[in-house]
């Protein structure tokens, strides 16, 4: 039984808190947005069923004609519903801070015609439809995903954003 589940915490902050163990631990070694594949697809998958969907994240799909290949797509049924795309930690998620050549230009020009995207460096959630953001950014609160101590905890709002990216509804 994990530390959480101990403490009577609810079932979102116990995979929270999951996630950040694994999210710690993949981390400690290498720091790159690969690590956070397993983390951030079980925690999308995770709270998909907290709300009684079957969520997958398939890797690397193409989409728009093959001119991108978001980390994941989300499906839910055997339909798409969304995508999400990760950054290593640190890595801003604000477009505007990319230049327009660079790759994170590059790619953002492509990705934000995603109706559904939610894109994370780890530690930042921001949920993007066509380009426009939904919500405000939510955070975890570490400030390095590889070193905090203790359970890892997030704003609540961080269960509506990835409910949003499997259901496609507004929190």
């Amino acid at each position: 039984m994990s530390k959480a589940s101990k403490s009577g915490a609810s079932a979102f902050e116990k995979l929270v808190s999951d996630y950040g163990d694994d999210a710690r631990t993949r981390l400690s070694a290498n720091k790159n947005e690969a690590q956070l594949t397993l983390p951030v697809s079980g925690l999308v998958e995770g709270a998909a069923k907290l709300i009684s969907l079957q969520a997958t994240a398939d890797r690397e799909i193409s989409e728009l004609d093959g001119t991108v290949r978001p980390d994941f797509a989300v499906r839910v049924d055997k339909l798409m519903v969304g995508h999400v795309e990760l950054k290593a930690p640190g890595t801003s998620l604000d477009p505007t801070t990319y230049a327009p050549n660079s790759h994170n230009g590059k790619q953002w020009q492509k990705l934000k015609e995603l109706p559904n995207l939610l894109h994370t460096n780890g530690q930042e959630f921001r949920l993007w439809r066509y380009g426009e953001l939904v919500e405000d950014p939510v955070h975890v609160h570490a400030s390095n995903l590889a070193t905090f101590k203790g359970l890892l905890t997030a704003s609540p709002r961080l269960a509506v954003v990835t409910r949003e990216v499997v259901d496609g509804a507004p929190g």
